[in-house]
């Protein structure tokens, strides 16, 4: 999502939490902005060891700060540069993952934070503008529910899982567009008996796969990203 000025349009962005000057930019007449503020990765997941087994842990329970922190800690010490500034905002996939048991079951605590993700996100953009931020974009997010664990572990012959999660994208952030890899979205690279590790990692076609593992993309996946971000910023302002 792209805000600004009661401006709202769809948009695939970007990437972690922390200032960055970008001196490119200073020269371009076609950017009203000179520096990128970007928080994230995870709402919820920020560092407690969740990742790594792909799940969700409570709320801001250990590590590194999350979204809403940074958030704060920025405009908390006076927000510098927000006038001249685009800032990012990206939240992680594992706030959606309460829409499957298997990723939030004995953690009622978590389900419900996933409920209110939507809620907590739109606040943050409101906390920026309210501060005299001109420009803020929201990741969209990436077709999860598509992901090769979806079938192979959490839906078996069972295809509500996938539906819950493509109403959920579609209905929160609109269809990814503009997805196109030479590989079936089904197959991917590492993971288990069934993957594509000779292909992708020997023969080295790992980028014609949208997927690396079972939930995450490869660098290609992440290119369609960021380009259609560049677009997208490259259109508004025209």
């Amino acid at each position: 999502m792209f805000y600004s000025a009661g401006l709202i349009t769809s948009i695939l962005p970007l990437i972690a939490a922390r200032v960055i000057e970008d001196a490119s930019l200073a020269g371009r007449t076609t950017y009203p902005f000179n520096n990128l503020i970007a928080y994230g990765d995870e709402l919820s997941d920020n560092g407690n060891g969740s990742f790594a087994h792909g799940i969700t842990g409570d709320p801001a329970n250990a590590g590194a700060t999350d979204m809403i922190g940074q958030v704060a800690n920025y405009t908390g010490r006076g927000a510098p540069g927000i006038r001249s500034s685009l800032q990012f905002l990206w939240f992680g996939e594992n706030d959606l993952s309460m829409h499957t048991d298997a990723f939030w079951l004995g953690d009622p605590k978590n389900a419900q934070f996933a409920i209110d993700a939507a809620v907590k996100i739109t606040a943050q953009v409101q906390n920026l503008i309210d501060k005299g931020a001109p420009y803020v974009m929201v990741a969209n997010i990436y077709p999860k529910h598509l992901a090769p664990v979806t079938p192979k572990y959490l839906r078996g012959t069972n295809a509500d899982c996938v539906k819950t999660w493509g109403q959920l994208h579609d209905s929160g952030i609109g269809q990814p567009q503009g997805i196109w890899l030479p590989k079936p979205l089904n197959l991917f690279c590492d993971g288990d008996e069934t993957a594509q590790w000779t292909d992708c990692m020997i023969d080295g076609h790992a980028n014609e796969y949208f997927w690396m593992n079972f939930i995450q993309p490869t660098t290609a996946g992440h290119k369609l990203i960021a380009q259609d971000m560049k677009k997208t910023i490259d259109t508004h302002f025209a």
